[in-house]
């Protein structure tokens, strides 16, 4: 039983407990920096995409460490009615492990005061999900949390359309600055809200949500929602199979081959021999920098976590008189882009722990949201990075998840 709070401290720490998982989607998914202004052209859309970055991120690092402050006073409260994880408290140092490979990095890194920073708010945004998943859930307003956020993006989406700034030449991007980061968002959504019961009343949510998903016209986003939805229907045996299917042949293709072939002089990596047009222009950026990954003196170590992109210097390889490359703020690879930042084996390491960690929980939801990560990390900078919704909806999923197992072996004790 939560105890009854009257001050005015404790009533704002129960809001933080109730709501504190809303503040950290909202700004994960854009909705508390909305962008309404018309949609521009290329070379605007990468300034204006510079500016917005800078002044989300600044959100968010606000955002999280409150809510880190918050939330650990909570976590000294009387307000826990039991405690979490109590059989599978092991599961949560593989996350603890993975934060504190990302801060060894500093040891190398080129750039040490962004790798720092970077790895303590990586910290932060963990702990911060999963007490906002933990305090909601234990408050029972954790659909109420989803559904609200659900409502802001469609009340974004129209007001977009409304004023005309919502649809670019290439599909609807709503308050977003492309139509392939709404879908994400959109596909990030739906994966938390398989985690919860569907109910009749939801039918003012999903159904616009779907349509707006169809309008971005993001390919990839509706493929994985078409297979998520699909999968959401099979049993958990199958759908652990698709998962690990999925993480053995992108771990061989994007990290496991390149490195072994490196190490016996052979240069191969994925879209070697395609177009610099393959998969969108993504052929150019992996022809561009898996060649810089695969060096014998960076393949190792990386240049250290956060310490490639956004450091304000133009890496060395994107450095040219291209109008595409030196913009560039990931590799469009989260196996890329992590192997640029820690090294092949090190991020061979990382996402095995993540493996493990979605194979020893073992639940049908996880399954599906690693699926649609690992997957959507092909074409995406997604895994181990804060900037991305499709890694925190991930974080979401896995702290869920967590606690629904925990909660079924109490429940198998007192039985």
């Amino acid at each position: 039983m939560i105890a009854n709070r009257n001050t005015l401290y404790d009533r704002a720490l129960i809001l933080v407990e109730k709501y504190g998982i809303f503040l950290a989607l909202a700004s994960a998914y854009g909705v508390l920096t909305p962008d309404l202004s018309p949609r521009t052209d290329l070379d605007g859309l990468r300034e204006a995409n510079a500016h917005a970055s800078a002044s989300s991120n600044i959100l968010k690092q606000l955002i999280w460490t409150g809510l880190f402050v918050a939330f650990f006073i909570c976590m000294t409260r009387a307000t826990v009615s039991s405690k979490p994880l109590k059989k599978k408290w092991a599961l949560i140092l593989i996350p603890i492990v993975s934060t504190t490979l990302l801060l060894a990095s500093v040891l190398w890194s080129d750039a040490k005061v962004f790798t720092v920073k970077r790895g303590i708010f990586q910290f932060f945004l963990i702990f911060d999900i999963f007490c906002g998943v933990y305090f909601s859930s234990k408050h029972e307003t954790i659909g109420r949390n989803v559904r609200i956020l659900g409502v802001m993006i469609i009340l974004f989406t129209v007001i977009t359309i409304v004023t005309g700034s919502g649809f670019s030449e290439i599909g609807l991007a709503s308050y977003m600055p492309h139509k392939n980061s709404f879908g994400a968002i959109l596909l990030s959504f739906f994966a938390i809200y398989l985690c919860l019961k569907p109910i009749w009343r939801d039918i003012y949510i999903v159904p616009i949500l779907v349509l707006f998903l169809i309008l971005s016209l993001s390919k990839t986003s509706i493929a994985l929602f078409i297979a998520m939805i699909a999968l959401y229907f099979l049993n958990t045996i199958f759908s652990s199979f698709v998962f690990s299917s999925i993480y053995y042949f992108t771990c061989c293709i994007f990290l496991v081959i390149p490195m072994t072939a490196s190490f016996f002089g052979i240069l191969w990596y994925p879209a070697q021999d395609k177009s610099p047009e393959f998969m969108t222009g993504r052929g150019l950026v992996w022809q561009t920098l898996y060649p810089e990954a695969l060096k014998k003196s960076e393949m190792a170590v990386g240049h250290g976590y956060g310490a490639f992109f956004g450091t304000g210097k133009i890496p060395t390889a994107l450095d040219v008189d291209d109008p595409f490359l030196p913009h560039l703020n990931q590799s469009h690879n989260s196996y890329l882009d992590l192997s640029l930042q820690l090294g092949f084996p090190i991020t061979i390491v990382l996402v095995t722990l993540i493996f493990t960690l979605v194979r020893r929980i073992n639940v049908k939801q996880l399954y599906l949201t690693g699926s649609v990560l690992l997957v959507y990390g092909v074409s995406e900078g997604a895994i181990f990075r804060d900037q991305q919704g499709v890694w925190i909806t991930f974080l979401t999923v896995l702290s869920w998840s967590l606690l629904k197992i925990s909660d079924t072996q109490n429940k198998s004790c007192l039985n």
